[in-house]
């Protein structure tokens, strides 16, 4: 919301982003996993590397971290909206904040991870420098081979192929999606599927040329075998001629085990087709010029 905003206004932006912050939690499954990872971590981190709480919870619970995860989803409020909105009602609740379990685990996470973090980051430059070495000796004993350097915090360009999949039995989705779906999904004052009324006039109108595919319709996004992670949204999508032809944004459903491992007849990356970028600058920003300074091919 805007600082100048009235109270009424900002009590609505806040409740409707809690919504949809919380619309996927479940507390009662977030206590079982916070017991089994708080278990893992006393098993398999070393003492000097845990969280000071760990000390705290031991003495009081005995081990016992069902006990702990019980009492903490009892006690705090953070993990229920509605008890959070109630406390950022009232300022004297807020000022006890730091006084939840939620917040005095959070607290002693981050103070672990940082004392960690520096103490890993003073082997950063001998670990570079030892990836060098290593990798100016693999091509020294292989000279006929090829090898492919280390891209990250760079530029790199991978490839794919635009199709649709199966996710489960009896399902197809189609590689591409237009603006139908939009009034589909369209649900007004949603946080995530309200649409703009001058947007929907303008799909209404159907006034797409020449951004139209070759069914009159506009064409939103499209999907690819494309392999992304965080950090690669807003990336180019260049067809086989170097043509630009979206900008990659997201993954689907399945591919939220991609940074784990890569499923290829499963992992999509989600692009928004250049032609409604081309179309919202024009017909909506009524930014012309941007689109004659361009080399736009139809």
């Amino acid at each position: 919301y805007d600082v100048h905003d009235s109270a009424e206004e900002k009590e609505k932006y806040w409740n409707e982003n809690l919504e949809s912050f919380y619309k996927d939690y479940e507390p009662l499954l977030d206590q079982k996993v916070l017991a089994a990872m708080m278990k893992l971590a006393k098993e398999r981190l070393p003492e000097v590397f845990l969280p000071m709480i760990f000390k705290e919870i031991d003495k009081k619970y005995k081990g016992d971290y069902d006990k702990y995860a019980e009492d903490f989803f009892k006690n705090s409020v953070v993990p229920y909206p509605e008890k959070l909105s109630e406390v950022f009602k009232d300022e004297k609740k807020v000022k006890k904040l730091d006084k939840d379990p939620a917040y005095q685990l959070a607290k002693s996470v981050r103070e672990a991870f940082d004392a960690v973090y520096v103490s890993v980051n003073v082997f950063h430059m001998d670990i570079r420098k030892g990836e060098r070495l290593f990798f100016a000796g693999l091509k020294e004993m292989f000279p006929e081979r090829d090898f492919y350097s280390d891209a990250n915090f760079t530029m790199r360009l991978s490839y794919g192929s635009i199709a649709g999949y199966t996710p489960y039995d009896g399902a197809w989705y189609d590689y591409y999606t237009t603006q139908k779906g939009v009034f589909e999904k369209y649900k007004k004052n949603d946080s995530e599927f309200d649409v703009q009324e001058d947007i929907l006039q303008l799909m209404e109108n159907k006034d797409f040329s020449p951004y139209t595919a070759k069914d009159a319709q506009l064409n939103l996004c499209f999907i690819s075998d494309n392999d992304i992670t965080g950090g690669n949204s807003g990336s180019p999508m260049l067809d086989g001629k170097g043509r630009l032809i979206g900008l990659a944004f997201d993954g689907n459903w399945e591919a939220m085990s991609g940074d784990i491992i890569y499923e290829p007849e499963l992992q999509k990356t989600i692009g928004v087709d250049i032609r409604y970028a081309l179309f919202m600058i024009d017909k909506w920003g009524k930014c012309k010029r941007i689109i004659d300074e361009l080399k736009v091919e139809f």
